[in-house]
């Protein structure tokens, strides 16, 4: 991977919650273009590590970087500059629920406005529809309320908000969770189809195997605290890793095929 460029690197993370030692160590780095799945035991701190990275979170020790800055050693400035390059898809969606789809889209805009962006109404309202298509959605669903929106749905409208800043960076915190195989699968492609399209960067958390299968180039496997494996499919079916238990454990079962699939080229 040398010469890529590095838009996430975590370096001797450690992490500690009421005494229990989440992460001890953690090494991980994500490369512009690419998205990278991390995945691992229920449990295991994988949202933990997703917060962490994104500064929602400050560890216990080491250093995480996201296009090359200190995320928990900015200035508020700073911070909120580099806030405008990456957007947060949350695994329930975390949509306002006395907003409709329109104004949770608008949400992030306004809010730069606020900080002293120039963002016309009429630039907000066709970036909002503008990301309500990319994502899937029609001008009709612009004015529900997220009470009256499927799992799916939710989805895409979180997506559309993550993506409204103009982001070079996705951050997904179990994207297909709650979602019936189908939807599952449809929000994949959309999310296969955005990354080609926009050229984004994306770093997911998931359990489901199927859509890490879908759409990572790379995965990461986080288990007893620490980093078991980073690679490809096919080094992962090649490298020692696999033969671990815990290893051997996720990718079992029919939700893991498809991956298993991947580690055979």
């Amino acid at each position: 991977m040398s010469g890529r460029e590095e838009v996430v690197r975590v370096r001797d993370l450690r992490t500690q919650i009421d005494g229990n030692v989440i992460h001890e160590q953690v090494d991980l780095t994500a490369y512009r273009g690419e998205v990278l799945a991390i995945i691992g035991t229920s449990g295991g701190g994988k949202t933990t590590l997703l917060r962490e990275i994104i500064g929602l979170r400050e560890p216990n020790g080491g250093t995480v970087e996201i296009f090359g800055q200190d995320v928990h050693r900015l200035e508020w400035r700073e911070e909120h500059e580099l806030r405008k390059r990456w957007g947060m898809m949350f695994q329930q969606g975390a949509l306002f629920s006395a907003l409709s789809v329109f104004d949770n889209v608008a949400f992030p805009l306004r809010e730069l406005r606020k900080r002293g962006e120039h963002l016309p109404d009429d630039l907000v309202r066709q970036l909002v529809m503008f990301k309500l298509q990319l994502s899937g959605l029609s001008a009709d669903d612009a004015n529900k309320l997220p009470a009256t929106l499927s799992g799916g749905m939710i989805k895409r409208v979180a997506l559309a908000r993550a993506l409204a800043v103009e982001a070079e960076l996705l951050f997904l915190d179990e994207p297909a969770s709650g979602l019936d195989p189908e939807t599952a699968r449809d929000l994949d492609s959309v999310l296969k189809d955005l990354h080609e399209e926009l050229n984004l960067s994306v770093v997911m958390v998931s359990h489901d195997l199927d859509s890490v299968a879908a759409l990572a180039d790379r995965i990461i496997i986080l288990a007893e605290k620490r980093i078991l494996f980073e690679g490809t499919f096919a080094e992962l079916g090649r490298s020692e890793a696999l033969e671990q238990d815990v290893v051997k454990r996720l990718f079992k079962g029919p939700r893991g095929a498809a991956a298993r699939a991947r580690m055979k080229g």
